[in-house]
């Protein structure tokens, strides 16, 4: 059949959810239901397992409690003992999370072992709550050969057809990262809006016709009457829906200079300079950048946009929301083609996949909008420069008005 949704996220998600009637806070169908009232066994776990994340760990000043508007179910022994051993707070509630579920595969030969040298138990239940982000220790020290260290997952995104996708959105997490590390950026947001972000996303071509919360402002406030938007008259101190807007991808990505809104990929592109990156390897990772943009704006089409039309055009296709099998190969021989390099859809990815042939472009003056396809209607400047005590990317909208303050909850 074919779905009437751009990602398979929420599928996924519920064919993973464990969660019992009470932990899902229905009894029967019929409404709400109350845990026992010895509790402690079984408690209102608000999210399955496989889903976004359920709270922030962080310890940096953007970091705000109150980010965390949705209720977090613990293990309360387990948060005991987390904090008894010197565990912060943030970082012993996030575990004591995990530990609410129940482990989905046991192995007889790992039942019993020394905990204090194989972490194999812990990874049991962290390996199988699959987050939008995962906050990941090392191995073991007996499994842990090569040295590795703490590390972050950033897991949403879907494997694209190509290599020259996956690397674009490879590149752009880690660069993106290193800007927020490096450029001390606050991109915080409530929980719950991170949520309906994650539904607006499942609609068809939401990419292009549906809206997002996001920060306005990544440039963090030092107090809130400082904040270029969202100060907030009802709430005391920083509100946490502070300097949010809502925002379409094209904008969040591209940036938007009436709204006087950076965009991410200038964010990637000011770590690229700070770097003094130049060469083919600046021209590589620019030929990901502007391919994200294209993406973003609608002039490229998303995979599932492609796939969909792919179902739509097919001769054998009813309109009747059945995909045959007929179809179906059909489909799948066209995906193998573009995986394996034998097809190029113009309408799916960009004309240049290359740094030899984007650097060939830009000697020629071919390629517009090199600085995030700004080459757009609502934009009066395209110079980047650095700007003393600021952020590099700011300067290309130091003449834009930003709108004026806004709360976007009714009540804060």
């Amino acid at each position: 059949m074919l779905a009437d949704t751009d990602v398979r996220w929420n599928v996924i998600s519920a064919s993973v959810d464990d969660r019992s009637a009470v932990e899902r806070g229905v009894q029967n169908g019929q409404g709400p239901a109350q845990p026992p009232a010895d509790t402690g066994s079984s408690q209102r776990i608000y999210k399955s397992r496989y889903s976004s994340i359920d709270c922030f760990i962080g310890q940096s000043a953007q970091h705000r409690e109150a980010l965390n508007d949705v209720p977090v179910a613990v293990n309360a022994e387990a948060q005991r003992q987390l904090a008894a051993a010197g565990i912060d707070s943030s970082l012993a509630r996030h575990v004591a999370h995990l530990f609410v579920r129940d482990p989905l595969v046991l192995y007889h030969e790992r039942l019993c072992q020394d905990n204090s040298a194989d972490n194999d138990h812990f990874e049991n239940l962290q390996s199988t709550n699959w987050n939008t982000v995962r906050f990941k220790p090392p191995p073991s020290a007996a499994n842990n050969a090569l040295d590795i260290k703490w590390r972050v997952e950033f897991r949403p995104m879907e494997v694209g057809l190509t290599d020259f996708e996956n690397a674009a959105f490879a590149a752009f997490t880690v660069l993106i990262s290193r800007a927020i590390l490096e450029h001390n950026l606050d991109l915080y947001m409530p929980i719950s809006k991170i949520d309906a972000n994650m539904d607006a996303a499942h609609a068809r071509d939401a990419v292009l016709n549906k809206v997002f919360f996001f920060r306005h402002s990544h440039v963090p406030a030092s107090k809130p009457s400082l904040s270029p938007v969202g100060v907030c008259a009802v709430c005391a101190g920083r509100c946490p829906e502070e300097g949010l807007a809502q925002l379409t991808i094209d904008e969040i990505m591209n940036g938007s200079c009436c709204k006087g809104v950076v965009g991410l990929l200038d964010r990637a592109r000011a770590v690229l300079d700070a770097d003094g990156c130049t060469g083919n390897h600046r021209l590589q990772l620019e030929s990901y950048l502007h391919f994200i943009g294209h993406r973003a704006s609608g002039k490229l089409m998303t995979t599932a946009a492609w796939l969909r039309h792919l179902v739509l055009s097919h001769p054998d296709y009813c309109y009747d929301s059945v995909v045959s099998e007929a179809i179906t190969a059909d489909v799948l021989m066209r995906c193998r083609d573009v995986a394996e390099g034998h097809c190029f859809p113009r309408e799916l990815l960009p004309d240049l996949t290359s740094a030899a042939a984007y650097h060939s472009a830009l000697a020629a003056g071919n390629v517009a909008g090199t600085r995030g396809g700004r080459n757009r209607p609502d934009c009066q400047t395209s110079s980047v420069h650095a700007v003393p005590g600021g952020h590099t990317a700011d300067a290309a909208f130091i003449s834009c008005v930003p709108p004026a303050p806004t709360c976007i909850g009714a009540v804060c």
